[in-house]
């Protein structure tokens, strides 16, 4: 029926939906410029970490002992929280906070234009 408003919970779907395809979105820029998802030496080793990712937030060592995380954009398991044990879950979507997705775009088009001046010959 034309005009039908969407559920609460049809529209909270729909919303998670989206928060996640941005990711997917995202990580496919990275994808389609040739992005090799390497972690930076120094992240992975403060991190005792292993894989791949972009870091969005890289969180000191002191306040990674106190308890705070690091924030990655994985290729496939989307935003991950990481902590000094190098343990990676995935940030729950409905928690992040609203800044983070500019921030997350940002990284990603300083990144790409990063790319693009690497190809550029001299």
């Amino acid at each position: 029926m034309a005009g039908e408003r969407e559920t609460a919970s049809e529209m909270l779907v729909r919303h998670e939906r989206e928060l996640r395809q941005f990711f997917v979105d995202q990580a496919k820029r990275l994808d389609d410029a040739g992005f090799d998802w390497d972690l930076p030496m120094e992240f992975r080793v403060k991190h005792a970490l292993t894989g791949g990712g972009l870091p969005i937030v890289d969180a000191t060592r002191e306040e990674l002992l106190s308890g705070e995380f690091s924030i990655i954009l994985h290729p496939s398991r989307r935003l991950l929280l990481v902590d000094y044990e190098g343990d990676a879950s995935e940030y729950p979507a409905e928690l992040i906070p609203k800044r983070l997705f500019g921030e997350i775009e940002q990284k990603v088009n300083e990144t790409l234009a990063s790319l693009q001046v690497a190809k550029v010959p001299a």
